[in-house]
């Protein structure tokens, strides 16, 4: 008996299953897509009071079950910043707004409601980043090709 997943083309350019009898014999075979595009999480970032951006590896929002039915829920946020080698969870006050901003892919935590000057600020930030990281990696290739050229 054939699985009841498998499809068939019909005459007519549907697609006729066990249900929907009519198809010409031919299964139809999806191709694989192994190069899937894989979305690229958003870059998150806390703004301490004094203006610097600290790189935020784990954001958690947590809401607890009420004790009584006309209590609100409470909700726990948590962090864990990036650079911090400690790895400590972080609570995060009621005040803290968290804001995404969908043009930089970016997650912003910071005490205050971020304004078009903190945008722009954080896009600079982000560009450093970006520009450090690739020399970075342009160095380690260099020491790969260096290493590769003294072996020989």
């Amino acid at each position: 008996m054939r699985n009841a997943a498998s499809t068939q083309s019909t005459a007519e350019g549907g697609i006729a299953t066990e249900d929907r009898p009519g198809g010409v014999g031919e299964s139809i075979a999806l191709p694989r897509n192994n190069s899937r595009v894989k979305p690229k999480p958003d870059g998150m970032y806390y703004l301490q009071p004094d203006g610097v951006f600290r790189p935020v590896e784990n954001i958690s929002m947590t809401a607890s079950a009420p004790v009584q039915p006309v209590a609100l829920h409470g909700l726990q946020r948590r962090m864990i910043l990036a650079d911090d080698k400690t790895r400590a969870v972080q609570r995060l006050p009621k005040e803290m707004q968290v804001t995404r901003n969908a043009e930089l892919a970016a997650v912003l935590i910071s005490m205050e409601v971020p304004t078009p000057a903190i945008w722009a600020s954080l896009k600079k930030h982000i560009d450093r980043e970006a520009a450090s990281a690739e020399i970075v990696a342009e160095g380690k290739r260099a020491a790969a090709l260096e290493r590769k050229t003294k072996k020989h």
